[in-house]
């Protein structure tokens, strides 16, 4: 139901639903890496694949009818080891540079810019290098904020996001 149960795939039960078909069509149209990825669950000798060509075989009707029922779902919080010295520094760092698009600590899906709180920390700081390199589109204001931000604020967000259980 769109919970992860591995770091590196993000849970998208609760996630709004004008997000998650963003996020679906940005794949369609290689504004996301996809990465492939071997299937972890139910036939495991089928062929890996990736969310782009997952994507390409989706209609608008079933990419619409997918958004509504994931945002339908109950978000989750991962259960996941964080740095416990680092939260006060990262909740610092999100109240500054965070907050106005990603409100409630990054936890509102009403945002529509995803869920941060709770969401697995290998696959926001992999998030957070695609952003940096330009592998994966962001509005300019964030690519400018994350470029402004320390190795330590960006691991400090990345636990007290991860501290939101």
């Amino acid at each position: 139901n769109g919970v992860s149960q591995q770091s590196d795939v993000p849970t998208i039960a609760g996630l709004s639903a004008a997000y998650h078909e963003a996020s679906l069509y940005a794949y369609k149209d290689k504004q996301r890496p996809a990465i492939t990825s071997k299937y972890r669950r139910g036939d495991l000798g089928r062929t890996s694949t990736d969310m782009k060509t997952i994507a390409d075989q989706l209609s608008d009707e079933q990419i619409t009818y997918i958004s509504l029922y994931f945002a339908a779902q109950r978000f989750v919080p991962a259960k996941q080891n964080y740095n416990p010295l680092l939260v006060a520094l990262g909740e610092t760092t999100h109240q500054k540079h965070c907050r106005r698009c990603h409100r409630q600590g990054g936890s509102n899906p009403g945002d529509d810019t995803g869920l941060l709180a709770g969401q697995w920390s290998q696959y926001l700081q992999d998030s957070i290098k695609f952003y940096l390199d330009g592998t994966r589109e962001t509005e300019k204001k964030m690519k400018i904020k994350l470029d402004r931000l320390s190795e330590q604020q960006r691991q400090a967000l990345l636990a007290y996001y991860a501290s939101q259980q």
